[in-house]
């Protein structure tokens, strides 16, 4: 999916209202994210809705308004609730610091692999 390879896990998302509600897809683990976010198309399928926007700044210092949801996340046999995250065009996932600073993650890039778990 990505090239160069970078690491990847998959996700299982829920809408934290209705459980039943849940998709699992790629998510992207993304150290340099300060934020998780998941993809518009999740956001519609899921019936979620944004109670708030925050500001965002990119390392290129631009700020936008970004809208915020709250969801469950599940990866690496780690369940977070009633997360905030926000939205982006993209297809997969991005998880970010928010959520890794609470797991164990090791990345081998010379050997192009990593570990992330529940500690």
């Amino acid at each position: 999916m990505f090239e160069p390879g970078a690491p990847t896990v998959n996700v299982i998302i829920q809408n934290p209202s209705t459980p039943g509600l849940k998709v699992e897809l790629v998510g992207l683990v993304d150290t340099g994210s300060d934020l998780s976010a998941i993809p518009t198309r999740i956001i519609r399928a899921l019936a979620l809705k944004s109670r708030r926007r925050i500001q965002i700044t990119g390392v290129d210092g631009l700020t936008v308004s970004m809208r915020r949801f709250l969801v469950n996340l599940t990866f690496a046999e780690t369940s977070f609730e009633w997360r905030p995250v926000i939205e982006w065009p993209g297809e997969f996932v991005v998880s970010g610091r928010d959520l890794l600073r609470e797991c164990i993650f090791a990345y081998d890039g010379k050997n192009r692999s990593f570990e992330i778990r529940d500690p």
